[in-house]
């Protein structure tokens, strides 16, 4: 029998190649500063089990993990995420922690507090939005519901603008940083959505500057200030525009009527009227929209786009979710979590062999960055 693709090989089969490349590059740097790294493996190994490689990206890896004290059994394990990173994942652990109480963040469970190192984080017992429409559309052969992105524009829009409430901005959020938990829905069996990665965040002044304050080309104006503001907050906007349309384009919707002005679908947007009616119709006009960083929204600036939304567009998105609702098939959850190929022997395989092998979290293979492996440090 053919063993289950990875994760990384779902990655690959659907055009996003990076992964390897990335791993590859940090295993080169870890392997040049093997003290470096070394001391990083040795410091994540005295508390957690590294029990399987995930993916890469591009400041680093991520391992699946459990604490040395759980329980060996795949039923019974809290499992855990571990991203090393060669550079300082202080920003990331930062902005973790700033981040408004809002269900669409996760809180970070441990991180190493003298050089930011690794940095562990809740295991989401789901897939990401790449994996999810590759099973759906590849897999199992059927359409996105509609209700299923209004769904995700929901849990988005109302965390992102939140979280620019509280002046910070994501920056980030791309369908391979966006989880769906199959464990616990937040819409009859509509998983719930998590937003990771805050490599990219900013927080602070470098989102909502004050007029005076001493940027890297010195002392803003006002209009600079706000200029930068809408810049961040824009991005946000954008990058969750490009997010829905990924997984709406496989739906193949038709584009909009050329003939209707941006002013008039704007004005029947704002007043429900274009989702109501023609709910497909209006959520693409949204998505490109908010893709177009050239289109300024009559009436709205830049900044407030995600905060309109929030307010005039997400309550009748959630009636739309409501009424047009159609559900996931029951597969699509096993499927992300049968890739894996996480059992009791695998875990209790990965118990047995950090109590006799030297950890390497830099290398995907874990133990073999040398020819030999070597016995523990004692």
């Amino acid at each position: 029998m053919t063993p289950a693709p990875t994760t990384t090989e779902l990655l690959h089969a659907h055009g996003h190649g990076r992964a390897r490349d990335y791993a590859n590059k940090i295993l080169e740097l870890a392997t040049s500063d093997r003290n470096y790294a070394d001391s990083a493996s040795a410091s994540f190994a005295k508390s957690y089990v590294p029990i399987q490689y995930l993916t890469a990206g591009s400041d680093g890896l991520v391992w699946i993990c459990a604490r040395k004290d759980a329980s060996k059994s795949a039923r019974d394990t809290e499992l855990l995420l571990a991203k090393f990173s060669y550079e300082s994942l202080r920003p990331e652990v930062l902005a973790m922690q700033n981040a408004p109480d809002h269900s669409l963040f996760l809180r970070p469970v441990d991180f190493e507090a003298e050089r930011y190192r690794w940095l562990v984080m809740p295991f989401v017992k789901g897939t990401d939005l790449t994996d999810f429409q590759w099973q759906m559309v590849v897999k199992l052969a059927t359409r996105l519901p509609t209700s299923f992105v209004f769904h995700i524009l929901i849990e988005m829009a109302a965390g992102l603008a939140t979280l620019h409430d509280a002046d910070m901005c994501h920056l980030d959020g791309v369908e391979q940083n966006v989880y769906l938990d199959a464990e616990h829905p937040s819409f009859r069996d509509y998983p719930g959505v998590y937003c990771v990665d805050f490599g990219k965040a900013a927080i602070g002044e470098e989102v909502h500057p004050t007029a005076g304050f001493a940027g890297p080309h010195g002392i803003l104006a006002a209009d600079e200030a706000y200029e930068i503001e809408s810049a961040f907050k824009g991005e946000d906007a954008c990058i969750l525009g490009d997010t829905l349309h990924y997984i709406h384009h496989s739906n193949e919707v038709c584009e909009i009527p050329k003939s209707r002005t941006h002013r008039l679908l704007y004005c029947q947007c704002k007043n429900s009227l274009q989702l109501q009616n023609h709910p497909a119709e209006g959520l693409l006009w949204l998505v490109n929209s908010l893709t177009r960083t050239d289109f300024d929204w009559p009436g709205i600036e830049k900044a407030r786009k995600l905060e309109f939304i929030k307010q005039h567009i997400v309550p009748r998105a959630e009636q739309l979710r409501e009424l047009m609702y159609q559900p996931l098939p029951e597969r699509w959850a096993e499927a992300g979590w049968a890739s894996l190929g996480l059992n009791d022997a695998k875990i209790a395989d990965a118990f047995e062999q950090c109590g006799k092998r030297t950890f390497r979290c830099y290398d995907p293979r874990g133990y073999n960055v040398r020819a030999v492996a070597e016995p523990e440090d004692q």
